[in-house]
C-alpha cells in the first residue's frame, strides 16, 4: 500500500514540478548533506543573542570555510529569494482530541505566509498509516487552507519515517531552488516500513532544512499503554531490548523473539521511544540547519508556526567554488561559517559528502 501511495504521489507532482536531478546519495547516514558539483551551497540564518534573526548583512559581513581553509564566496543571495516549503502534518490517531488547533496552527501558518511571503511555493503532506500529498505547490492558498480545515481527520498510526523518506524524495527534492520542510508530529513512529536512517539520508540528500515541532505526548501514551489499547511495533521493542536509547542510527537489525512482548512491560519500551524519536528529531533539524521545538501543550503550536514563518524571510545563501578536481568521491568536508559581529549567532549545515559528476557519455562521431 505504501509503494501504491509513493506512485500517487510522485504521479500528482508530474505535471507541477520539472524534473531537477540531484548527486547520488552516500550510503552512510552521518551528520552531513551532499553537494552539487559546480559550487557548494550554503543557507545561512543569523540570530541575536535574543534568537531574533538579523535582516541586511551583505556577502563581505561573512566567511565560510571548507575544512578548516577559508573560501572565497562566488555567490551571496539575500533572503528575499522564493522558498520551496513542504508542511508535513501528523494525523494519526493520537491527534484526535487536538485537531482543531493542529488545524489552526497551521492555517495561521498560510496565512502568514500569504500576507508576507506570497511569491513561496508551498506543498502540503499528511500521514498517518499512510502518505498523502493534501495540495501540490500550485494550488492557491486560499483552496489550501481550505483543504487543512476540510480534509484532515485523524486516524491510524504514526508512519513518520516514511512520510520524511516520501515527502523529501517525491516531493521537496523535485524543486529547484531553496528549500524549507515544517513537520509536525505528537508521537513516535510505530507504523513505517523504512527506518530511521532511510529518512535521515533522504532528508539530508534533499538539501532541505527541517523545521520540527512536536508535542511532548508522552504521559498520556503511558496512561494508554497501561489501558493496554498503545499498539507497539516490534522496532519499538527490538530498540529497547537491544539498549538503542544511545544509538544515532535508527537502524534495526532483523533479530526478533516473540517474547519480547511479554519480557519488557509496555510503559519502558515506550519511554524507550519516546527518548530515541526526540533525539532523532533534534539531530535531523540542527544538521540540516533547521530547529527543533518541542512543546508540551498544544496550544503553542499556533505561536511556533508563526515563529517559524517569521524567521523564514531571514536566510541567506553563501556560495563557494572549492577545489573539486582534489577532492575524494566520498570525501566528507567541514562547513564552518562565520560572522564579522562576534555578537550574532550563525546556524547552518554542518558539512557534506563529496559525490563525483557521472562520467560523460561519449559523443556519436
Amino acid at each position: 500500500m505504501r509503494q501504491v501511495v509513493a506512485i500517487l504521489l510522485l504521479a500528482a507532482l508530474a505535471v507541477a514540478l520539472p524534473g531537477h536531478p540531484r548527486p547520488q546519495e552516500p550510503e552512510k547516514a552521518a551528520d552531513t548533506v551532499t553537494t552539487g558539483v559546480s559550487m557548494v551551497l550554503v543557507n545561512v540564518t543569523v540570530l541575536t543573542s535574543y534568537g531574533f534573526p538579523v535582516a541586511g548583512l551583505k556577502a563581505d559581513n561573512f566567511k565560510v570555510f571548507d575544512n578548516g581553509q577559508e573560501m572565497a564566496i562566488t555567490a551571496f543571495q539575500e533572503a528575499a529569494q522564493r522558498l520551496n516549503i513542504v508542511m508535513i502534518i501528523d494525523t494519526s490517531g493520537s491527534t484526535y482530541k487536538q485537531m482543531s488547533l493542529i488545524k489552526q496552527g497551521a492555517i495561521d501558518f498560510l496565512r502568514r505566509l500569504q500576507d508576507t511571503r506570497a511569491q513561496d511555493r508551498l506543498a502540503i503532506v499528511h500521514f498517518n498509516d499512510d502518505i498523502s500529498l493534501l495540495a501540490d505547490f500550485e494550488l492557491g492558498w486560499r483552496e489550501k487552507a481550505a483543504l487543512v480545515q476540510d480534509r484532515l481527520d485523524a486516524m491510524g498510526g504514526t508512519a513518520l519515517y516514511d512520510a520524511i523518506f516520501l515527502s523529501t524524495r517525491d516531493v521537496i527534492q523535485r524543486t529547484p531552488g531553496r528549500r524549507i520542510v515544517v513537520l509536525y508530529t505528537d508521537g513516535i513512529d510505530n507504523k513505517s516500513l523504512k527506518d530511521f536512517s532511510d529518512a535521515f539520508t533522504a532528508a539530508l540528500a534533499s538539501d532541505a532544512t527541517f523545521f520540527i515541532l512536536t508535542v511532548d505526548n508522552m504521559k498520556q501514551a503511558l496512561a494508554d499503554a497501561n489501558k493496554d489499547i498503545y499498539q507497539l511495533s516490534r522496532r519499538q521493542y527490538y530498540e529497547h531490548a537491544q539498549g538503542e536509547a544511545a544509538s544515532r542510527t535508527g537502524r534495526v537489525e532483523p533479530q526478533w523473539t516473540q517474547s519480547m512482548h511479554q519480557q519488557y512491560p509496555a510503559p519502558a519500551v515506550l519511554e524507550t521511544s519516546y527518548r530515541l524519536a526526540h533525539q532523532r528529531l533534534a539531530r535531523l533539524a540542527e544538521t540540516s540547519g533547521g530547529k527543533f521545538f518541542k512543546v508540551s501543550s498544544y496550544e503553542e503550536l499556533p505561536g511556533i508556526y508563526r515563529a517559524i514563518a517569521a524567521e523564514l524571510p531571514y536566510t541567506y545563501t553563501l556560495g563557494y567554488q572549492p577545489d573539486f578536481a582534489t577532492f575524494k568521491p566520498g570525501e566528507f568536508h567541514t562547513i564552518e561559517v562565520r560572522v564579522d559581529d562576534p555578537a550574532l549567532r550563525p546556524r547552518y549545515r554542518r558539512g557534506y559528502y563529496y559525490n563525483a559528476p557521472p562520467a560523460a557519455e561519449p559523443t556519436k562521431p
